[in-house]
């Protein structure tokens, strides 16, 4: 299924550029529709940090502050939106069926973060993160986490520079995991028009290289010549392998599972998807 509603989560800082670029590259294709998301922090919220005996002046001096901050971080992320959005050629619709090739629309928030962005998730094909380093904000993380693991549905982190192209070359990284067949059929859409898809499987005591080849059968049955290619480890990590991999391949996007179980601010995802998320260049799809 083509991806014809996609949301991108704005406003977690300088990688906001590329993120909507790279959901309007995902647009074009399929003339989706591209709805940027800016969550407002509620100031309201901030008023039990504050503790008691707090003044009356100080706490309002604390919500203007916040709503001062919202109202930055929102002017400068729409900026980015209607650059990008004029640069695709997207017409602004907020109801479907639109006029017809890609559509956007400005969508803001206010509340909790990763509920505002989980709820949204819920409700599009694919959710569109800006990238996500080490340093990055704790509620960009934990908005990718909701969206991760509470949503059902896949998210994409945009690498810091916007691609050229997304989804001619792919690159799937393969262990035979749910995790992995649910990025696998939540992207056929793109998988079936690509030019290239190679799988990339690493031998670990949790992974059969075997069963690459049969996802490479299972994808020929929907006319996808895959090549599978066995990723040494040696002397790195799974996911430095992994990346190193897709960037031999040039793939334009990497597919794979998202892993964890807890909250990513407790060091929750796994090794490799914690890798990738920090150190892709290139777009990332990932489902739970």
């Amino acid at each position: 299924m083509p991806f014809k509603k996609i949301v991108c989560v704005l406003g977690t800082g300088k990688a906001d550029a590329a993120a909507i670029a790279t959901a309007f590259a995902l647009a074009w294709p399929a003339e989706a529709h591209v709805e940027a998301l800016f969550v407002r922090t509620d100031p309201n919220e901030t008023i039990p940090m504050l503790g008691e005996g707090i003044s009356g002046a100080l706490v309002q001096e604390v919500m203007d502050n916040a709503e001062r901050d919202n109202n930055a971080r929102s002017a400068a992320a729409r900026r980015l939106f209607e650059e990008q959005r004029l640069a695709a050629g997207a017409t602004l619709a907020d109801a479907a069926p639109g006029p017809g090739g890609p559509t956007a629309a400005w969508v803001e928030k206010t509340g909790r973060c990763e509920a505002m962005v989980a709820g949204a998730a819920r409700l599009a094909d694919l959710t569109v993160f800006p990238h996500t380093p080490e340093s990055a904000s704790v509620d960009a993380v934990v908005m990718l986490e909701a969206a991760l693991l509470t949503s059902g549905r896949p998210l994409l982190i945009a690498p810091d520079l916007p691609p050229a192209t997304v989804g001619r070359r792919i690159a799937i990284a393969w262990n035979g995991g749910a995790e992995a067949a649910r990025a696998v059929g939540f992207s056929m859409g793109v998988i079936t028009r690509a030019d290239e898809v190679h799988i990339l499987t690493a031998p670990t005591g949790k992974t059969d290289p075997a069963s690459a080849a049969e996802l490479a059968g299972y994808l020929a049955w929907h006319g996808v010549r895959a090549k599978v290619r066995e990723v040494a480890t040696s002397g790195e990590s799974v996911g430095a392998a992994l990346l190193r991999a897709a960037a031999e391949v040039d793939a334009d996007l990497l597919v794979m599972g998202g892993y964890g179980t807890s909250r990513l601010r407790e060091l929750i995802l796994g090794g490799v998807t914690r890798h990738v998320l920090n150190n892709a260049t290139c777009p990332v799809l990932m489902a739970h």
